[in-house]
């Protein structure tokens, strides 16, 4: 609410924000922005971050409105949309200017740093000049006091502050409070910085980054260069492959999931084949539908279809390049897994290649266990492979968790559309399997017809458990099961 003590006496009650004020916020190409909804779409807050890259200092990312509607604050949501701004990225400073010490707390536990004013004051300059370049509301304030007890600025904005005193106790009950004290219309001017201790968080709060991070990295998969991969070069041998193998006749039905950009599914299409290509990615499918007009792509996700009325069955189910395993939920695996056999006509067959966790293994990736040291995923360099080559085997890059037989690596993806704009930095997990492990997954419900290992452009080639990097696994669904 507006405070009484305003200047402007017109503004009273509640805040509302004007249509042009919200342009503000977002007029910069650098602006970027996060929302948390119910089940119900009811929106529970939103906040607006500019990212932004400054010569000889590095990265700097700073919300400038993160809102919370009054019934969830202090219950994790302002944690949950800022996660999708820091994470686990290694931004030189991350920051936000707020009266609320709720918000202050929030950036200290997403970021795992603490706010602490005599460390702000060293950067605060470069800070502050870079907020009046871009933050609208900033341009005219010149007020900003610094020092080894402190940190606030005058931004005039009289927002009350009756709760603010109640607030700083609550949020005092762990850590001392040291941002000091604040006058209605000034704001606190707090921030992290990358090359701060990192403090000790909650195994509850590690899982919600993780679980964040999963959910971040789904989306940037759509951004992905996939025609400039060299492992998506191969297309026609593939495809060639699995109708040869398996003597598919024309009149099968395909299924194609995680399609992508349509490349498997154009060449089933090409070759006479009444095929359906899907895949979660909404912009993905868009992309397939212009390289491949006139093909049958519907943007889906195969882990929560529940209707076969929706798509039909089919004879014939691909899952090429890793759609099982790419989600660290070992769930989600069994959910497509009893997808297969649900969407499969009797005695349909699935082709599925996943990765050799086997490759990396012989070739020392570094072991670990993220139940006992999970703070040693900051220590895996940061790569852009994923994003501009699709190569995910490098072992300099990667963490094994070898009790959860996960992959751990840290990367940054690109956005071709906004050059500009500073690379979303994501924790990326994903499962590997060993040969034995995937064979029994689809186990009983499905007959192995053909399980192998393989290299790109050869698998019609027996390749061998420590230098393929996949496993080329063929079913068939058992006459019994319906």
């Amino acid at each position: 609410m507006w405070s009484e003590h305003n200047p402007n006496k017109k503004l009273k009650g509640n805040i509302k924000l004007s249509l042009s004020k919200i342009r503000g916020w977002v007029s910069s190409k650098s602006t970027k922005i996060a929302y948390c909804e119910n089940q119900n779409k009811e929106l529970l807050g939103y906040a607006f971050c500019i990212q932004e890259k400054v010569k000889d200092v590095g990265c700097i990312s700073w919300v400038t409105q993160l809102v919370v509607h009054k019934y969830y604050r202090n219950k994790g949501i302002a944690k949950k949309i800022l996660r999708h701004f820091w994470n686990f990225a290694e931004y030189r400073c991350c920051g936000l200017l707020t009266a609320n010490p709720y918000a202050v707390r929030a950036l200290e536990k997403t970021t795992r740093r603490l706010v602490i004013p005599k460390r702000i004051k060293s950067d605060s300059k470069k800070n502050f000049c870079l907020g009046k370049e871009h933050i609208f509301y900033l341009k005219d304030v010149e007020t900003l006091i610094v020092n080894d007890s402190e940190a606030k600025i005058n931004t005039y904005f009289f927002v009350s502050h009756s709760d603010v005193p109640e607030m700083m106790t609550e949020s005092s009950k762990d850590n001392a409070w040291l941002l000091g004290s604040l006058e209605e219309g000034w704001e606190w001017f707090a921030f992290t910085f990358f090359d701060q201790d990192i403090i000790k968080i909650s195994k509850k709060d590690m899982a919600e980054m993780l679980k964040i991070s999963d959910q971040i990295t789904q989306k940037a998969y759509s951004k992905m260069q996939f025609d400039s991969h060299r492992w998506t070069k191969e297309t026609n041998h593939e495809v060639d492959y699995i109708i040869k193998k398996l003597n598919i006749d024309k009149k099968y039905k395909v299924l194609d999931v995680g399609c992508a950009t349509g490349r498997h599914t154009a060449r089933f299409a090409e070759l006479g084949y009444d095929v359906t290509g899907i895949d979660y990615s909404d912009d993905l499918i868009e992309v397939a539908k212009k390289k491949h007009p006139g093909l049958n792509f519907k943007t889906l996700d195969f882990r929560k279809l529940r209707c076969t009325k929706k798509i039909g069955k089919f004879d014939v189910i691909l899952l090429l390049y890793d759609i099982i395993g790419s989600f660290a939920n070992k769930k989600d695996d069994a959910k497509i897994v009893k997808q297969i056999r649900d969407y499969l006509n009797k005695n349909g067959i699935a082709v599925i290649t996943v990765m050799n966790q086997q490759y990396i293994k012989h070739r020392g990736v570094k072991e670990f266990s993220f139940k006992k040291n999970p703070d040693k995923i900051y220590e895996i360099p940061l790569s852009d492979a994923m994003n501009k080559t699709g190569e995910v085997f490098a072992v300099e890059n990667i963490l094994w968790d070898s009790e959860e037989e996960i992959a751990y690596r840290r990367e940054r993806f690109n956005d071709e559309d906004n050059p500009s704009q500073i690379p979303e930095e994501l924790l990326v997990r994903d499962n590997r399997y060993s040969k034995s492990k995937i064979e029994n997954l689809f186990r009983p419900h499905f007959e192995i017809v053909e399980s192998k290992f393989v290299n790109l452009g050869k698998w019609d080639k027996d390749g061998d458990e420590n230098n393929s990097k996949e496993i080329l696994l063929i079913v068939r669904k058992n006459q019994t099961v319906v």
